[in-house]
């Protein structure tokens, strides 16, 4: 997995634009057929953005977008989907200087494939995408992903290294009015809702959720994680599918991600 960042993404358009382009995506027209499930199998690459919001004490509400790219191989029967995601690269954007975080370089090395399932639903003359919720725990194993309640000790045997770095759960670094690293178990909740434009180009939007404990800090005052919640505006979190040829691995992905996905 190429771990290099994003190179830079002058395709993400102002965020004033963003919910007029995702509007225009989601009302084109369709050129697919009305009445056969197009065909999506194979290899694809989706560029996942979510965006955040975080009352930061000292700082106030600071706004954080998470851009992920991912190699996705697709397996289709008639409109059932299964989707193998393999995780390419990742990165933070805070819109303030003082409250900036990032993952270690081990994260997107050792993150697991995840299977997300999706089915085909034919509504309005359009072929649309509708996944069901897809559960991620870093930084634990537990029995009961969707409900068990999240590891606090370091110690809990639930508690695995994600990222290899030596530490328990995930770390994420921070830097900015306060810095450190802090250890972490996160429970993230993601649903896909998308248009199918065509059979190579797929455009929507996501919903999540995301709740943590912390495990561990190297800063007394990341002991407490700011409270975070999905953008007001859901048109902030989107993805965007795009078919690619067979055999396309993570780095031409990130290295050709400004053609890909395009907006």
């Amino acid at each position: 997995m190429d771990t290099r960042p994003l190179p830079p993404i002058r395709f993400l358009i102002p965020r004033v634009a963003s919910a007029l382009w995702l509007a225009a995506c989601l009302l084109a027209p369709s050129a697919l057929a009305a009445t056969d499930p197009p065909d999506l199998s194979g290899t694809w690459g989706r560029l996942d953005v979510t965006t955040s919001v975080s009352q930061v004490p000292m700082i106030g509400d600071v706004t954080t977008t998470y851009r992920a790219i991912s190699r996705v191989q697709i397996a289709q029967t008639g409109t059932k989907l299964t989707m193998e995601e393999h995780l390419c690269v990742v990165r933070f954007e805070s819109d303030h200087s003082e409250a900036r975080s990032s993952l270690v370089e081990g994260f997107v090395a050792t993150a697991p494939p995840l299977e997300r399932h999706a089915r085909l639903v034919h509504k309005g003359g359009k072929w649309r995408l509708d996944a069901s919720e897809l559960i991620e725990i870093h930084g634990a194993r537990l029995e009961h992903p969707d409900k068990d309640a999240l590891p606090t000790d370091p110690k809990d045997p639930r508690v695995r290294d994600m990222d290899h770095d030596g530490h328990p759960g995930l770390t994420v670094n921070v830097a900015g009015l306060v810095e450190g690293s802090v250890h972490l178990v996160q429970r993230v909740r993601t649903l896909l809702r998308g248009l199918v434009r065509s059979a190579d180009r797929i455009d929507g939007l996501i919903t999540w959720s995301r709740a943590q404990s912390v495990l561990e800090a190297t800063n007394l005052f990341l002991r407490n994680t700011p409270s975070t919640v999905p953008h007001p505006d859901p048109s902030r979190s989107w993805f965007r599918a795009q078919r690619v040829r067979p055999g396309t691995d993570c780095a031409t992905l990130v290295a050709d991600a400004e053609r890909l996905f395009a907006r």
